[in-house]
């Protein structure tokens, strides 16, 4: 009977035993030619930071883990659930990557965010989430949402721009100056007078129904 008491008591310390804290945040060496990064529903935040390094920092909800892979020059980094290795969950991301790093970000519902300085090829999807470009010196950005909000501002010009949505805002702020305009939706468009057609970086913003404005930058 001690016998058997003791094996309980341990039994039940062992099942009493704190599983260990699982590790959020990363740095990768590098450098990459590209950094892919999705997530179903989580917040996606990019912003410049060292010569090669990629720091991260995952923002879990209960279930969510990261999966990373580093192959052929690209640095890919999925959202999952445990005991999964596909994307579906909706832990979020905050990167550092460098400045001019390319990046291509997918979020279904969740934000993507591109903060001040990058300047690499930017590339962005969601289905239904926002898409922010914050004083970004973008070589060219391409994106696409179906009904997610997009509000873009550029320090500087980029060489090229693509934007696509089904049926939501497009709000866009350049450097005036002159630009290949291709606008083009069924709803309202405004375009600044400081933002002239022709001889320029191409400007394409597309929407189905939703209203685009582009501004000048102040």
């Amino acid at each position: 009977m001690r016998r058997a008491s003791l094996v309980v008591l341990f039994s039940a310390l062992a099942a009493c035993k704190p599983e260990p804290e699982p590790d959020f945040t990363e740095t990768f060496a590098g450098p990459y030619d590209l950094v892919d990064v999705s997530t179903a529903g989580g917040r996606i935040e990019l912003s410049a930071g060292g010569d090669a390094a990629v720091e991260m920092e995952f923002l879990p909800s209960t279930s969510d883990i990261w999966i990373a892979d580093e192959a052929d020059g690209v640095l890919t980094l999925v959202g999952a659930c445990f005991g999964d290795e596909v994307a579906g969950c909706s832990g979020g991301f905050l990167l550092t990557v460098p400045a001019g790093q390319a990046i291509r970000a997918k979020s279904d519902s969740g934000e993507i965010d591109f903060l001040a300085d990058l300047s690499g090829t930017l590339d962005a999807q969601t289905a239904s989430g926002a898409i922010e470009f914050q004083d970004t010196r973008a070589a060219d950005a391409t994106l696409l949402t179906g009904t997610g909000e997009v509000r873009a501002r550029f320090a500087e010009a980029p060489a090229a721009l693509s934007f696509d949505t089904g049926s939501s805002l497009l709000s866009v702020a350049l450097p005036a100056g002159r630009y290949d305009l291709d606008l083009d939706t069924t709803g309202q468009q405004t375009v600044a007078p400081e933002i002239e057609d022709g001889n320029g970086p191409t400007i394409r913003l597309h929407s189905g129904t939703g209203t685009i404005d582009l501004f000048a930058t102040d």
